[in-house]
């Protein structure tokens, strides 16, 4: 995939962030600025680093999107969602929160990813995301702020723009 300049100096900003020892950042972009596209790098340099990644979202429609995404870009990934059977022991999986929350799931993971962290403060969110404290964790955001006021918590340590 070909990324546009913005998204390979926003991919580098995280880097440096990590590389610094942060483990837990959000990465703010406008609606359809390339969330996902940067996403899908990030995955993709992992997986060739030997880490195991979740890509964790809300929406189904999400989870068939970017594991389509994913396999256009060569990268082979799970879908743990109702109705699809889980495939333990690959490097990648796209989650459905509510059935990894039902579940109880836990599949290993370097990186976390979270769509849309804006919406989650719940203790469900972040006892799933708690149970990943050596990860990196990434939340994706367009907006940094939610709309009943209130803040994304404590979990996160920094907002990259």
């Amino acid at each position: 995939m070909k990324l546009r300049p913005y998204q390979e100096r926003i991919i580098q900003a995280l880097r440096v962030r990590y590389s610094r020892g942060l483990r837990r950042l959000v990465l703010v972009m406008a609606t359809g600025a390339g969330k996902t596209a940067v996403s899908r790098e990030m995955i993709r340099a992992a997986l060739e680093r030997g880490r195991r990644v979740i890509f964790v979202v809300d929406l189904d429609e999400v989870v068939d999107d970017t594991a389509r995404g994913l396999q256009e870009d060569g990268i082979p990934c799970g879908i743990i969602q109702a109705g699809k059977l889980y495939q333990e022991g690959l490097g990648c999986y796209v989650c459905s929160l509510q059935t990894l929350t039902a579940r109880g799931l836990r599949p290993p993971a370097d990186l976390v990813i979270l769509d849309e962290c804006h919406c989650f403060a719940a203790a469900l969110t972040l006892e799933l995301l708690s149970a990943y404290p050596e990860a990196w964790h990434l939340g994706l955001t367009a907006t940094p702020q939610r709309g009943d006021g209130t803040s994304l918590g404590t979990f996160y340590q920094e907002i990259v723009q």
